[in-house]
């Protein structure tokens, strides 16, 4: 049976799984760090940013969907719940965004809300690892696809979610005044961490690939073409050299 290879997604589906996984990170990690109490104007701008980003990754999909199409229709679609990960990702996406920031926006006037609603901001930070993990089921869905179709998906994805998360707090860290001992060890902190992730990340990439080259025949030719074929250069030179092995570097030689 021959090989059908699948349409390439577009520039706004490549972003909204970019900026939904980082502004679920940067959420989810702000949020232990509020916990700690380490509530200083960075964690609380972050805590703001995630959702933000997030909403932003949604108006992506809704961009690529087109205003004309019964994707918008959301009633249509969130009454696919049962069956469908498509509107649980939606439904997904809407609560996280309206509870992280309901949690998070108002603590920057009033100092008591993170205390208070505590439970809001657990829900939300529950919700960002749904946000995050939510696609890997909805790809995994994908029988036709092996290289999706894959347990592997989940913590890859949590863990990408992690140092992209972080890497919008480092972003966001020269933004905001005030270069106290805290704002400094908790980015200091924040780079061991994102090292860490990174190098699980590598680890996993690795693994992926090598368990693929050895099943059927459509996980095979998906491995060559990222490793020796014409995805190559994107794959090693753009993900693995540019998004992993260069900020880790920096990361490395900063600390």
């Amino acid at each position: 049976m021959a090989l059908a290879r699948q349409s390439s997604w577009g520039r706004l589906i490549a972003g909204y799984l970019f900026l939904a996984g980082a502004g679920s990170g940067q959420f989810l990690i702000s949020f232990v760090l509020s916990v700690q109490n380490q509530n200083l104007p960075l964690v609380r701008l972050s805590l703001i940013m995630g959702p933000v980003v997030v909403a932003i990754a949604a108006l992506c999909l809704i961009i690529d969907a087109g205003v004309k199409t019964e994707a918008l229709k959301l009633w249509v679609l969130l009454s696919n719940w049962r069956t469908s990960w498509m509107a649980r990702g939606t439904i997904i996406l809407i609560i996280f965004i309206i509870l992280g920031l309901a949690y998070s926006v108002p603590a920057l006037w009033l100092n008591w809300w993170y205390d208070t609603f505590l439970a809001v901001g657990i829900i939300a930070a529950i919700f960002s690892i749904f946000t995050i993990i939510y696609t890997a089921f909805l790809l995994g869905a994908s029988k036709g696809m092996p290289l999706w179709n894959s347990p592997i998906l989940p913590p890859l994805f949590i863990f990408s979610a992690l140092s992209t998360g972080i890497a919008l707090i480092f972003i966001l860290a020269p933004f905001v005044s005030g270069e106290t001992a805290d704002k400094v060890t908790v980015i200091h902190d924040l780079g061991i961490i994102d090292i860490a992730l990174v190098a699980l990340e590598i680890v996993i990439l690795a693994g992926y690939l090598e368990i693929g080259r050895h099943q059927n025949i459509a996980f095979k030719e998906s491995a060559r073409l990222l490793i020796s074929g014409p995805l190559a250069p994107l794959f090693i030179g753009g993900l693995v050299i540019i998004g992993l092995v260069i900020p880790v570097i920096l990361e490395v030689v900063s600390i």
